[in-house]
């Protein structure tokens, strides 16, 4: 992490080191030269060139000129384009700083102001430009390739047989389901006809002649949120009130839609025990458990038991899952559902 951060990638437009212009300084330089700022506004703008990569750096707020070796009470500070200092080894007198000097040649054309850097004797060193996007890299900085990893080569069977903490033996037997899995798998419930269904779907649009099965089917996709004693009632009163007409002796039960849907559509609910507290479902490696491994609920109902003697296992809890490829299936049999589900397209 040292070699990251000492590599060169701030922009430090500092006073005390490179008078104010712009030079790369790795990140310990740039933090160390801000804290040696003397004033808010010097740190403000070290931040600014660093923000902006060096790029139009507002300008330092210049103080008003104080007594120096270079200034007197009457004169201001000299620019870059100001040569009247005696230099070593110059005998030439000191430039004339009596009033006189008003209606000298050098007043009419003073020297040109100072440019974002305080006042010196020697012309400042050229500001170091940022480099550009497209220049190669320099020795010193560390180039990340970020490419396509390879797909490791792993052994599953290897690493079921290698594992030794239970939890890790529970894991990796998920791992070696899941690879394994398929239609087939008595986990899955999946009957001879559903399979059937699956693997060769029906490919004509349905057609319902019946106006009772029709009438029935809608109650049931209405009453979706009301309950079984709803439809039975509704049905009960559409088969006396309508007494004689066409269907209405054709009504199916609840139970009876429900299985003319289910054969229809090929949509069906897949049914597994689970935790009455909800830790977990007991298939996979659990299929076989009576009791919860993580709390250790018992999976039956113990009224039912109790009753039974023992011999009736009912789950205390279980959960419902639709297959996707039914319902897909389903909605590719009718012309405009089959339309709209390419609205990708």
């Amino acid at each position: 992490s040292k070699q990251l951060d000492d590599a060169p990638r701030y922009i430090c437009v500092c006073r005390k080191y490179n008078q104010g212009q712009s030079h790369m300084v790795s990140g310990t330089t740039w933090r160390r030269h801000l804290e040696e700022a003397n004033t808010e506004d010097e740190r403000e703008r070290m931040r600014t060139g660093r923000a902006l990569n060096g790029h139009s750096i507002p300008a330092f707020s210049v103080p008003p000129a104080e007594s120096s070796p270079f200034t007197s009470a009457d004169d201001e500070p000299f620019g870059p384009g100001d040569n009247n200092l005696p230099t070593p080894g110059d005998n030439s007198p000191a430039r004339d700083n009596s009033p006189a000097r008003d209606n000298s040649p050098a007043r009419d054309n003073p020297p040109p102001a100072c440019d974002n850097h305080p006042p010196t004797p020697n012309n400042p060193p050229a500001p170091n430009n940022p480099p550009a996007h497209d220049d190669p890299p320099a020795d010193n900085e560390i180039q990340i390739d970020i490419g396509p990893r390879m797909r490791p080569n792993i052994d599953i069977d290897q690493l079921i047989r290698s594992a030794v903490l239970p939890k890790m033996q529970e894991t990796m037997e998920f791992v070696h389901l899941l690879r394994n899995a398929s239609l087939e798998d008595p986990i899955a419930k999946l009957g001879e006809d559903v399979l059937a269904r699956l693997r060769n779907p029906h490919q004509e649009p349905g057609d319902i002649k019946s106006p009772g099965v029709r009438q029935s089917i809608s109650m049931y996709l209405a009453l979706e949120h009301s309950s079984q004693h709803a439809y039975d009632r509704i049905r009960r009163a559409i088969t006396c009130n309508f007494a004689g007409a066409e269907g209405a002796d054709e009504i199916l039960s609840f139970k009876a839609v429900e299985k003319f849907i289910a054969k229809y559509t090929g949509v069906e609910a897949i049914e597994h025990d689970m935790c009455p507290e909800s830790c977990l479902a007991f298939t996979g490696p659990y299929a076989d458990e009576d009791n919860c491994p993580l709390c250790g609920t018992s999976r039956w109902d113990q009224a039912k038991m109790q009753a039974s003697g023992g011999r009736l296992k009912v789950a205390a809890q279980t959960f419902i899952t639709i297959p996707i490829g039914p319902q897909l299936q389903a909605v590719y049999r009718n012309p405009e559902s089959a339309q709209d589900m390419r609205y990708l397209h």
